[in-house]
């Protein structure tokens, strides 16, 4: 149980010194997350087998997320085709966007692609399966696992692109643009459609793991409440689909919220012939984790299916907050909003933590944490400027300020602690790498002038090493390296100890 327990002692101190200002109206939900998170962690460990998982993690794609619609291959709607220029531009953002995941410890990429974007009498659809089909190129040139939900696109007006939403709205009510006749979206249209979709999916862009269900009420919120998300009904279409698609190696999945019925997770490992559960956790609160998530893990294996964490992040909400919400979790834009802002940042990274031991507890296949801005940069929170803003206003603001920090390689409190989270569990960055060592963490990253090295290990000897090979700088028999004048970038750190050595990623500014 050492690794863990180490993590969480190391966890107490590191979040004491990013615990950020609460505004005083959240300081009800900081309470009472943090006491709930811990009590969570404690139940983990008490629960863990100490036995080692390698859980790949991953992160969202969000500058491939289909709910960008036209964004992806034109900036103005009103030329409404793919400009190279621009797609090009976007491209060498993905590829930025895919380093800085690379400097997160991440090993995988989950690709929002929505129905019906690829239905082929969808409007635009050849645009945006080229689109993907170069994403997906990408994704793997890197060495990434891929990770694809298929679930129905949003169409509200703060998580769905306007004309993308316009272009959804006609392709549900009234796809023959005939008024006088009723086209509107039913069962049988639907499986059709998606399941070709699916095909195409695994026959175009050949993902590692395609979940074909999830967050049953979303879906029903963002299909109009058109089709029937029960649980018998969810089976129903996962087995209509698992039985129908042709599939390689794809892995295939599917699952719901740990908010949602217990029955779909029983129903899904018992009556499905999926490979997997794929559940996502937003809200920590009362049994959400510690219950639903062992129940979960308990069905899963005596079904003999793998798990997965497809989304997460925690909910910054009351109790009373989670209780009154009247729409699905996925749908509530004003507490996303709430994840912008560094006054979070010891909530995050005890909520990571938690994710981290659950992966090793329960074996989980892959984690993938949703709000990849965060891990780069976060806004502070000012009443005067930000308290007037909409839902989507902070939104965009924290995208801009997440993107910046992200091109830069710069990670945030929350990505450094992640980053150190990760790698402590899963170190497969050299085959010689001894892999059974405590958890090591390195920081500040970016660092400038000095890099400290935490570890239980005694280190013998610590080299830096450029992109190119080079061997940059070296230093013996100690914990603390002050580094030279070198050229900002990303670097190897590769430290020996008297029981072998570690390798970590570390940007220098």
């Amino acid at each position: 149980m050492k690794k863990i327990i180490l993590l969480g002692l190391f966890s107490v101190s590191f979040l004491s010194t990013l615990m950020a200002q609460v505004p005083s109206e959240w300081s009800t939900a900081k309470v009472q997350l943090i006491l709930k998170l811990k009590q969570i962690n404690t139940e983990v460990v008490n629960r863990w087998d100490n036995q080692s998982y390698c859980t790949n993690f991953a992160g969202n794609l969000m500058l491939a997320n289909s709910n960008r619609g036209y964004a992806l291959f034109t900036p103005d709607t009103a030329y409404p085709y793919p400009i190279p220029a621009y797609q090009n531009a976007l491209y060498s953002k993905i590829d930025t966007m895919l380093m800085a995941f690379d400097t997160l410890g991440y090993k995988a990429v989950d690709l929002t692609l929505q129905y019906p974007m690829l239905v082929n009498s969808f409007t635009n659809s050849q645009y945006y399966l080229d689109f993907y089909m170069t994403v997906s190129q990408k994704i793997k040139k890197k060495g990434f696992k891929l990770i694809i939900g298929c679930q129905a696109a949003f169409v509200d007006s703060v998580f769905g692109e306007p004309k993308l939403t316009g272009d959804i709205k006609k392709h549900y009510f009234n796809p023959d643009n005939n008024i006088l006749t009723d086209d509107s979206l039913e069962v049988v249209r639907f499986k059709q459609e998606k399941l070709q979709m699916m095909q195409t999916i695994l026959d175009s862009l050949q993902p590692d793991y395609l979940t074909l269900e999830m967050e049953p009420q979303t879906q029903e919120y963002n299909l109009y409440n058109m089709i029937d998300y029960s649980v018998d009904s969810t089976i129903s279409l996962v087995n209509y689909f698992t039985g129908n698609l042709s599939v390689g190696s794809t892995l295939l999945g599917a699952g719901a919220g740990t908010w949602d019925d217990y029955s779909f997770f029983e129903k899904i490992a018992t009556q499905t012939n999926v490979d997997y559960i794929d559940y996502h956790i937003y809200p920590p609160h009362f049994s959400y984790i510690n219950n639903m998530a062992f129940r979960i893990d308990s069905v899963a294996d005596a079904n003999n299916k793998k798990l997965i964490i497809g989304e997460s992040w925690c909910y910054k909400a009351t109790n009373g907050e989670v209780s009154n919400i009247t729409q699905p979790v996925g749908t509530s834009q004003l507490i996303y909003s709430r994840d912008v802002f560094d006054y979070w940042t010891s909530i995050d990274t005890l909520f990571v933590q938690t994710l981290v031991n659950l992966s090793q507890q329960s074996k989980v296949e892959l984690v993938q944490f949703h709000w990849p801005n965060v891990m780069f940069g976060q806004v502070t929170y000012d009443s005067a400027t930000h308290f007037s803003m909409t839902p989507s206003q902070i939104l965009n603001l924290g995208a801009q300020v997440g993107y910046k920090y992200m091109f830069k390689f710069n990670l945030s409190p929350v990505g450094i602690f992640t980053s150190n989270a990760i790698g402590s569990i899963c170190m497969t960055t050299d085959i010689n790498e001894n892999t059974s060592m405590a958890p090591i963490y390195i920081y500040p990253n970016p660092a400038h002038s000095i890099i400290n090295i935490i570890t239980s290990e005694k280190i013998l000897k610590t080299v830096l090493i450029d992109m190119t090979g080079k061997v940059v700088f070296s230093e013996s028999n100690t914990n603390q390296l002050r580094i030279p004048d070198l050229q900002n970038g990303l670097y190897i750190i590769k430290c020996e100890t008297t029981t072998g050595f570690f390798t970590r990623k570390i940007i220098v500014e």
